[in-house]
């Protein structure tokens, strides 16, 4: 099983001890989960829009957590920066309790996290939600806009997840697994289940989370790049 971090891992280091796109045989993804956008409730702004715009008036003044440099929400937050052309300071943390705990605690302003990890704190108004990172709305925030339609419209962060075997594996055993899984996430209990740990199912062909994860590495080695984060030994 490999994620979103499979990505970013093939983005951030030099020599890995294995290929991230030919070493593996692919199957297909099983699901995705957001992210979402939250501030400290008291933090003067309301939405993604007025985020920027308070960003821009006072430059290096605010900053976002992460739950420790070269992550999911690290990189979120450094594509944010150059999306939206703002200077904000990133501050990781060692781990995502910390990461809530310090905005929760006022120590940063706003962060990147899974719907899942915050969804209690913003139900009980604790944390301010103002838009959701992934392509479409999500179940368990319905009214909440997405990044893109609040003026960035080419932010785009999905934490996922896929199935894969070592490369060289049978096409048809792989075929035959691709199959067995597309007919598990059709399941309603299964579905259920997912939604219950803050994620929705998705089926896909080989090829497609192949081309997934070559697409991922591209995307953030750019933005690794941009942000001037040297590369990993």
């Amino acid at each position: 099983m490999i994620n979103n971090s499979h990505g970013i891992v093939g983005a951030l280091y030099k020599n890995l001890p294995y290929d991230p796109v030919n070493d593996f045989a692919f199957v297909g993804f099983t699901g995705v989960a957001g992210l979402v956008l939250v501030t400290r409730k008291d933090f003067p702004a309301n939405n993604v829009k007025e985020l920027i715009a308070a960003a821009k008036a006072q430059p290096g003044k605010f900053n976002f957590s992460s739950v420790g440099n070269g992550t999911t929400q690290h990189f979120s937050g450094e594509l944010f920066r150059q999306l939206a052309g703002v200077d904000i300071k990133h501050i990781p943390y060692r781990s995502s309790p910390a990461s809530i705990t310090g905005l929760l605690a006022g120590e940063v302003d706003f962060t990147f996290e899974l719907v899942q990890a915050v969804l209690g704190q913003i139900r009980s108004g604790d944390l301010k939600a103002l838009a959701v990172t992934g392509p479409v709305h999500e179940p368990t925030l319905p009214d909440l806009p997405t990044v893109a339609e609040s003026g960035l419209p080419s932010f785009q962060v999905m934490s996922w997840y896929g199935l894969t075997f070592p490369a060289g594996t049978p096409e048809p055993i792989v075929a035959k697994m691709n199959n067995a899984l597309h007919q598990v996430l059709a399941r309603e209990d299964i579905r259920t289940a997912l939604l219950k740990v803050g994620a929705t199912a998705k089926t896909s062909t080989p090829e497609e989370l192949r081309q997934h994860v070559i697409n991922e590495i591209a995307k953030w080695n750019a933005v690794r790049e941009k942000a001037g984060i040297e590369k990993r030994e």
